[in-house]
């Protein structure tokens, strides 16, 4: 997510990383004493590890905080889809876009033949081979339990976001979500 406005003549960007539960355990970028820690944002979940899972689900920013927000390869993550979506919006000013860039599942052959075949087979074998099968089974399965481009969109207009369209790019495999909060 990001918060762009003027101080003192200069753009200032807040960055948040929000990550599912699952992908933060253990990982060491999450750990005590790893850089950021302490953050409010991050805070330690009685592990030992960070708890920022369901951050997207309630972020610490007031109202209109922001002049856009912006989502790459998240929205997948969210705990539960319509809570995120509110709550981005939530946090988007009156006049400000919330941009979602997700993997969706292309629905034109021969590419979406092509991106079963990889992401059924191929993706998975990889995640075997290197001997972390449920990583590489998860994003497959996140991509495909994701809403599709329509849904979504009708999604983010039940959160509260109107002109909301879509683009698909990279043969149908990227969309891109753009929505205006009233």
């Amino acid at each position: 997510m990001t918060r762009l406005s003027r101080l003192g003549g200069v753009a200032a960007i807040a960055l948040v990383l929000l990550l599912p539960a699952q992908a933060a355990a253990g990982h060491p970028r999450f750990s005590p004493g790893a850089p950021g820690a302490g953050d409010p944002y991050f805070p330690l979940d009685g592990n030992g590890g960070y708890d920022v899972g369901h951050y997207a689900l309630d972020l610490h920013y007031p109202d209109g905080s922001f002049d856009a927000v912006t989502v790459g390869f998240g929205a997948r993550n969210f705990d539960d889809l319509d809570r995120g979506l509110r709550e981005l919006a939530r946090v988007t000013r009156p006049g400000g876009r919330v941009v979602i860039l997700e993997i969706t599942t292309p629905q034109k052959p021969p590419l979406s033949w092509f991106f079963r075949l990889w992401f059924d087979r191929v993706v998975p074998g990889l995640g075997r081979f290197a001997g972390d099968s449920d990583a590489y089974s998860y994003l497959p399965s996140s991509v495909r339990r994701f809403p599709g481009p329509r849904e979504l969109a009708e999604r983010m207009v039940g959160a509260g976001l109107h002109d909301v369209r879509w683009v698909l790019t990279a043969g149908g495999i990227i969309a891109i979500h753009g929505g205006t909060r009233g």
